[in-house]
């Protein structure tokens, strides 16, 4: 079943011709996130979290002559950026994507005869995020413990006890 396309929207239709090639997709790691830093200052908690990931596309030519592979890799909607990397016969090479896709890139590939390889993307992004530790209300402050305990012990990677 193909999803239905969106207006102004490219994408390459499979079709039963059998091309002697398989693509195999796989999660080499899953989807991490990774608190990167803490700065606590003038009443704001301000937070660096780092999302990150690779998948993986195994890959088999089959025939006995080179053969063009076009491959297309939807993004995390969150992806600042991407590195891919191709090994091929136990060499390794950056390789950078042909075309940017509405929600993806295009890879073209021309695999060798007999070939195995493997195409590596790596995701990566950056949120942001401040909290303030003070709250002001009708002319009062309030002090946001429950908030500062929180991202410290996030930080810290070890449940709370008591804050103080």
């Amino acid at each position: 079943m193909i999803p239905i396309l969106k207006p102004r929207e490219s994408r390459l239709l499979p079709h039963a011709l059998d091309t002697g090639v398989k693509t195999n997709r796989e999660h080499a790691s899953p989807f991490s996130s990774t608190l990167i830093a803490v700065h606590i200052g003038d009443g704001v908690v301000s937070s660096a979290l780092q999302k990150a990931g690779k998948i993986e596309y195994y890959i088999k030519n089959s025939l006995d002559r080179s053969q063009k592979l076009v491959l297309d890799h939807d993004l995390l909607p969150e992806a600042a950026s991407t590195r891919a990397t191709l090994r091929l016969a136990n060499e390794q090479t950056e390789i950078e994507h042909n075309e940017k896709l509405s929600s993806g890139l295009r890879y073209k590939l021309v695999l060798p005869p007999n070939s195995d390889c493997c195409l590596t993307i790596h995701e990566s992004s950056v949120e942001d995020s401040e909290i303030s530790l003070v709250t002001v209300t009708n002319q009062s402050e309030r002090l946001n413990l429950e908030c500062l305990e929180k991202t410290l012990f996030a930080a810290m990677d070890r449940s709370p006890t008591t804050l103080l």
